[in-house]
């Protein structure tokens, strides 16, 4: 099997855009291409480099649906830390209140605050990349 450098800079981003680790392309970029593994892996980690925007736009519609119910799951959590802040201040109705949840309250709005914070600042950063990758597709990369 042989391949010209644009093939195998499209294979290189199809493995890559589909989860594969860099390490192990390397041995198969030498089989294929007759490279020593040095020059195969200077391929594989530049190729990586250069082309990291289109290879996070291939992986975005996982990365955005993963982001998305992260962001669900925080927004949940922070809503129920607000009801319990709101029943403690005395806020809520009485027939929306349970009773026998008064004793875990306190715990429960800590847990649900720092938890519901941490799941929404997750999302929004993991997505971050996915955004400036779609919205400047020719940034400078690191």
């Amino acid at each position: 099997m042989s391949m010209d450098d644009q093939q195998l800079n499209e294979w290189i981003i199809d493995q890559l855009s589909g989860g594969r680790d860099p390490d192990d392309l390397i041995p198969a970029v030498c089989e294929v291409t007759g490279k020593s593994w040095k020059e195969a892996s200077a391929l594989v980690y530049a190729t990586q480099n250069h082309r990291g925007d289109e290879i996070l736009r291939r992986q975005s519609p996982l990365l955005t649906m993963v982001a998305f119910f992260t962001f669900l799951g925080g927004v949940t959590f922070l809503g129920y830390a607000a009801f319990i802040l709101l029943n403690l201040l005395g806020w809520v109705p009485a027939e929306w209140v349970v009773e026998d949840e008064s004793a875990n309250i306190p715990r429960n709005f800590f847990s649900m605050i720092v938890m519901g914070a941490g799941m929404v600042m997750g999302s929004l950063l993991g997505l971050r990349d996915v955004w400036a990758a779609f919205l400047f597709p020719n940034r400078p990369t690191d």
